[in-house]
C-alpha cells in the first residue's frame, strides 16, 4: 500500500443519488450508507477529495487542474461496456476484472448476504460471519480493510451478488443470533431460544416492568375461567329441568293413550292448574287415585314459587278433582282454564312436544359436553416492547436579516446560512416545526443553551450569537434533510 494520499475528482448523480470519485488509480462510488456521504455533500463543487494511506480524508482546491486531466467516463461509454459484459459467453472469462469484483474476499461471496464483523487482536485480521456460521477472514492487504476500520462495532455488512460493500443497522437481531465469537476457540456459543428466553426472564427491569402485565393476564384468565364453570353449570340445570318436562309429556302421552283406549269417547285432560302445597300433594294424590284420575304434577316450572297440575280421565271425576283444588270455578272456554277432550289429534300434539323435548335434550348435552371440553389457555406473557431512541440531524438553509449595531448605516443586511441542528435522543423523528420554534427561540435568546430552549435539542452550528446584530429574522426556510444522526 502507498505511503502517499491519492487525489480524486468527485460528482454527483442525481438519478441513484451517489458520489462518484475518480482518480487516475482507481473509482469509487460513495452512497448515502458511506460514512462520508454527508462529508461530501458539503463540499463545494470543485474541490479535490485526498485519501491517505490509512484512510483518512481531507479536501483542497484543484491547484493541479485535475479535473481537466482527470475525467470521469461518459455514459453512452458505461452502457456499451454493460452490453459488450453481457454478451461474454457463460464459460468464457473475462480479462480485467471492475473495482466491485476485486473488493470480493472470494468466490463464497458472490452471493447476497449479511455478516456480522470482529476483530482479531492478536492476527490482526477481521472475521465476516453470517447467521449460519459462513466465516470470510479480511487481512490487511485486503481492499475492503480500511473501510471495514471505519465501522461502528454492532453494525452488519452487507455484500450483494455484484460485490457490492454497505453497511446497516442490526435490525434484524444478526449478532443475538451469530452469538459470542471467541478467537481462542475453534466454534462459537451460539444462543439458543431457551437462553434468549431466559435472558429476558432474568432481567430485572423487564421483570419489574411485566409484574403489572402478569396480574393483570392472571386477572382475566380467572374471570374467563369462572365465566366458563358458571355456563356449564346453567346448561346441566337446563337439561335437569327437561329431563323432567320429558318425563311428564312420556307419562301424558301414556295415560292419555290408556285412558282412550278403555273410554275413547269420555277422557279429558284439564291442564296448566297453578297451585302450591305443604304437605306435597299427598292429599290430593289420595283424592285422585279414589277418583281414578291421572294426576302429573311439574314443580316450579315458570319459577314463580307455584307448580302445574294436570288432570285427566272421565269428565265428571276430572271436574270433581277440580273442585278440591278450588280450580273448577274457573274451568271453561273462556276462562283460565280449558277442558280439553282427548282425541287423536290430542295425543299426536302431546306426541309431538315428546319428540320437541327429545330433540332439546340432545342438544343441551351436546352444549354441555362442548363447553366441558373447553380449557381457557393462559397467554405467554411477551417481553414489553423497547423503543429504541435515536439522535437526529437537520440541515437547514435560509436567509438572515439584520441590522449592524454599531454602524452610522442603519439598512438592513441579508445573507444565506446553513444551519445544522442535532436533537437530544428522541423516540421518533421530529416534524419541521419542532426546528423552526426552536430557531424563533434562539434568535430571541441567542446566548441561551439549545437544552434550556427546547429539551430536545442538544447542539445548534451556523447561527452565530448576533451580539453586534439587531432586529434578527429568518425567512425562506429550506429543509435540506432530517435524518438520524450518527
Amino acid at each position: 500500500m502507498s505511503d502517499t494520499s491519492i487525489s480524486y475528482i468527485f460528482t454527483f448523480d442525481t438519478k441513484t443519488q451517489e458520489f462518484k470519485l475518480t482518480s487516475k488509480q482507481d473509482i469509487h462510488v460513495i452512497d448515502a450508507n458511506h460514512k462520508k456521504y454527508n462529508w461530501l455533500q458539503n463540499l463545494e463543487a470543485g474541490r479535490i477529495v485526498k485519501i491517505s494511506a490509512k484512510g483518512k480524508w481531507t479536501s483542497s482546491k484543484d491547484y493541479n487542474n485535475l479535473y481537466e486531466t482527470i475525467k470521469p467516463p461518459p455514459k453512452v461509454v458505461l452502457k456499451k461496456a454493460k452490453k459488450k459484459k453481457e454478451q461474454v459467453a457463460p464459460d468464457q472469462k473475462e480479462s480485467k476484472k471492475t473495482s466491485s469484483d476485486q473488493s470480493l474476499p472470494n468466490n463464497e461471496l458472490m452471493e447476497s448476504s449479511n455478516y456480522g464483523f470482529f476483530f482479531n487482536e492478536k492476527a490482526g485480521y477481521y472475521l465476516l460471519r453470517d447467521a449460519e456460521g459462513k466465516e470470510v477472514h479480511i487481512e490487511a492487504p485486503h481492499p475492503k480493510f480500511d473501510w471495514i476500520a471505519q465501522q461502528e462495532a454492532g453494525r452488519v455488512i452487507k455484500i450483494n451478488e455484484k460485490g457490492r460493500w454497505n453497511s446497516s443497522k442490526d435490525y434484524k437481531g444478526l449478532y443475538e443470533r451469530i452469538g459470542d465469537v471467541s478467537f481462542d476457540k475453534k466454534k462459537s456459543t451460539k444462543k439458543t431460544k431457551k437462553d434468549l428466553r431466559q435472558g429476558i426472564d432474568q432481567d430485572p427491569k423487564i421483570s419489574h416492568l411485566n409484574k403489572k402485565e402478569v396480574k393483570q393476564d392472571n386477572n382475566k384468565h380467572n374471570k374467563e375461567t369462572e365465566a366458563l364453570r358458571k355456563e356449564i353449570t346453567r346448561l346441566e340445570a337446563e337439561l335437569k329441568r327437561e329431563k323432567k318436562n320429558r318425563l311428564y309429556y312420556e307419562e301424558k302421552w301414556s295415560s292419555s293413550l290408556d285412558e282412550m283406549l278403555n273410554a275413547p269417547n269420555d277422557i279429558y285432560i284439564l291442564d296448566g292448574l297453578q297451585a302450591t302445597s305443604e304437605d306435597n300433594y299427598a292429599y290430593l294424590k289420595t283424592k285422585a287415585e279414589e277418583l281414578g284420575v291421572t294426576i302429573n304434577i311439574r314443580i316450579n316450572p315458570w319459577k314463580d314459587g307455584t307448580d302445574e297440575l294436570c288432570f285427566w280421565g272421565f269428565k265428571s271425576k276430572v271436574m270433581k278433582l277440580a273442585e278440591i283444588t278450588g280450580h273448577a270455578k274457573d274451568v271453561g272456554a273462556s276462562k283460565a282454564y280449558a277442558l280439553v277432550h282427548v282425541t287423536i289429534d290430542t295425543l299426536k300434539t302431546i306426541e309431538s312436544k315428546l319428540r320437541k323435548q327429545n330433540r332439546e335434550n340432545v342438544l343441551l348435552k351436546k352444549d354441555i359436553e362442548k363447553a366441558s371440553k373447553t380449557r381457557v389457555v393462559k397467554k405467554a406473557n411477551k417481553p414489553p416492547k423497547v423503543v429504541e431512541k435515536q439522535q437526529w440531524e437537520a440541515k437547514i438553509v435560509a436567509d438572515l436579516s439584520y441590522v449592524r449595531k454599531y454602524s452610522s448605516d442603519k439598512s438592513k443586511c441579508k445573507e444565506s446560512i446553513t444551519i445544522t441542528i442535532v436533537t437530544d435522543f428522541l423516540e421518533k423523528a421530529p416534524s419541521q416545526s419542532v426546528f423552526k420554534s426552536f430557531l424563533k427561540q434562539k434568535l430571541q435568546n441567542p446566548l441561551s443553551y439549545p437544552s434550556s430552549i427546547d429539551h430536545r435539542i442538544s447542539r445548534i452550528s451556523g447561527l452565530s450569537d448576533g451580539l453586534l446584530q439587531s432586529n434578527r429574522k429568518l425567512t425562506n426556510i429550506l429543509f435540506s434533510y432530517i435524518q438520524k444522526y450518527y
